[in-house]
């Protein structure tokens, strides 16, 4: 069968197509559902490990495409439509729609899993270079990076959402200050910047009360050295012997 026959519309075909796109939403939501909520809903129950064994399953396979719907839906979208015809052409071709629609499943989440992979190559060679701070930019639960960064997030995972996260250019890459190993120059730049929230970071991590002096709105440097006080009675009642 010859390529222009085998994608020539038809009116059965685009019912395929529609029924395809139907299902992409449909099965996609009950898997961003499941991988939320399964493991709450069986908790305490025997079906508590069929969940522990059926979420990671879930997991690789909906999650790069979920990644791209959420993160680049321009793009993701196109994709769907490319790939819902091209399954569709083959339904109506082999009249196999079971067949069709595993064939569908498999090369969108496959297809999805390659893109995603490269986007990820490309961002951790290009989208963390730099060589100035300015540079650099902070994006909750995608850390630090430059201006040519791909924006490829997983909404199941928020890191370095929390607290305040200056962000450098350190030996030619886009970095968070760690406020132990980076502690000069995280000073540093609070002091450049003037932020009270980068103070306080810095204060309540490393318990130097020396920080929450210089935090300019009286009310958050009050918490700031109430935080301190709090954790340094913590620590020494860990580290009383017995």
């Amino acid at each position: 069968m010859e390529l222009e026959e085998f994608l020539k519309p038809e009116k059965e075909k685009i019912k395929y197509f529609a029924l395809l796109i139907g299902l992409t939403v449909v099965v996609m939501a009950i898997l961003f559902w499941l991988l939320q909520n399964l493991y709450s809903i069986t908790y305490g129950t025997p079906f508590v490990f069929v969940a522990l064994l059926l979420i990671p399953f879930f997991y690789l396979s909906v999650i790069f495409s979920i990644m791209l719907a959420v993160s680049l839906p321009f793009f993701f979208a196109p994709l769907v439509v490319v790939l819902s015809y091209f399954s569709a052409s083959f339904i109506f071709a082999r009249k196999k729609l079971l067949r069709g629609i595993v064939l569908y499943f498999v090369l969108l989440f496959a297809l999805s899993f390659a893109i995603a992979a490269g986007i990820s190559g490309y961002n951790e060679i290009v989208g963390h270079a730099c060589s100035t701070d300015a540079e650099c930019f902070f994006t909750c639960g995608l850390g630090a990076h430059n201006g040519f960064f791909i924006l490829l997030k997983d909404p199941f995972i928020l890191t370095d959402c929390f607290g305040f996260n200056p962000v450098v250019c350190k030996s030619n890459r886009c970095a968070i200050l760690d406020t132990e190993k980076d502690t000069e120059r995280f000073a540093q730049y609070c002091e450049e910047h003037g932020n009270d929230q980068c103070y306080f970071t810095l204060a309540t991590e490393t318990l130097e009360s020396e920080y929450c002096e210089k935090i300019g709105a009286e009310k958050l440097a009050e918490t700031c050295r109430s935080v301190i006080s709090k954790r340094t009675g913590l620590l020494d009642y860990y580290a009383e012997p017995g």
